[in-house]
């Protein structure tokens, strides 16, 4: 790994001394965000584990539940005379309730199949007549676009365009692979062991490679040293690669932030419990205690409704509430 030495930052420091800084750093972060990525994912695989034993059979009751409550209303829609109009509206009603059903009763998934055939003999029939064209109307310019957009941004904005900087780190990644090749082919090595592991070795990097990750690129280089039993400082990278290699491995971080994000909010389950909780991973105890919790409100709110409603008027009340 390229090293700047121990000593603090300094405004006399060299653009080189800085990257050098810089590319450490980075190196480091990317392996604490991998390592909280990775509790993250114990955390949500240690979930899904809770979720099949204690809420998936509770999901199941749930389905049951929607079943009869459609069942009754519609034995209350078909003994009574309703309008277009609502019965539109107990379409749009039912149908979503069948629909989470059906992801786990296929008596559900059935009727549901015959709902939306329902809903499909209510849609007004569509006419279709060919377009007119006008042969003296001008063709629209496609490129015209593409030509001025760039006068619409101010300096930095249209450079932040430009497909260099990506054409410049495609580059340097491919001069890394070659110089990395080169230490770890195993045509080139005599002794049947480390021959053995560079041939493992040269996989791991033509799969970094094609997923230009030039952390995992480097992290080979260090193995790649490991091998070959070099004892001296790896090699100093030119100033220009090092910003290159920067560069992609600042993207590598930033993704996998995001994908720490997303997995932290995908386990509150909503946006508000996300942001009232901190946007703080939510433990794996009180996730499932939630799902339970609410899977039992709402089964329990489906079992009145379907005690509740015997009338036309019941449920004519019932979509006015949901419209």
């Amino acid at each position: 790994m390229v090293t700047a030495g121990n000593k603090k930052a300094s405004s006399k420091d060299s653009s080189l001394e800085k990257e050098m800084r810089r590319f450490n750093k980075l190196i480091k972060e990317i392996k604490e965000q991998e390592q909280a990525n990775a509790q993250q994912q114990e955390a949500d695989d240690l979930y899904q584990q809770l979720f099949f034993k204690k809420v998936h059979p509770l999901l199941i009751e749930l389905a049951h539940i929607q079943l009869a409550f459609i069942s009754k209303l519609e034995d209350v829609f078909y003994d009574n005379k309703f309008s277009k109009n609502q019965e539109q509206s107990y379409l749009a009603f039912a149908i979503p309730v069948l629909y989470d059903a059906a992801q786990y009763l296929d008596a559900a998934g059935e009727k549901l199949q015959n709902y939306q055939n329902w809903q499909q003999t209510l849609l007004p029939k569509q006419t279709h007549t060919p377009a007119t064209v006008d042969e003296d109307a001008e063709e629209p310019m496609e490129e015209e676009e593409d030509f001025v957009f760039e006068k619409d941004f101010s300096k930095n904005e249209w450079r932040s365009q430009q497909p260099l900087p990506d054409e410049l780190a495609k580059k340097s990644i491919t001069e890394l692979y070659k110089e990395l090749a080169k230490l770890i082919h195993p045509d080139l090595e005599q002794d049947e062991q480390r021959r053995h592991s560079k041939e493992q070795l040269m996989k791991e990097l033509t799969a970094a490679r094609d997923q230009e990750d030039v952390h995992a690129m480097l992290i080979i280089r260090q193995k790649a040293d490991q091998i070959n039993k070099y004892t001296a400082a790896p090699q100093s990278h030119s100033l220009h690669l090092l910003k290159m290699y920067n560069q992609a491995m600042k993207k590598k971080l930033d993704l996998l932030k995001r994908k720490l994000q997303q997995k932290v909010f995908q386990s509150f389950g909503s946006k508000e419990s996300f942001y009232a909780n901190g946007r703080k991973p939510a433990p794996v105890d009180a996730r499932i205690k939630n799902d339970i919790v609410q899977i039992k409100e709402l089964q329990q709110n489906l079992q009145a409704n379907t005690r509740y409603i015997n009338t036309a008027a019941d449920l004519k009340e019932l979509l006015q509430q949901v419209f």
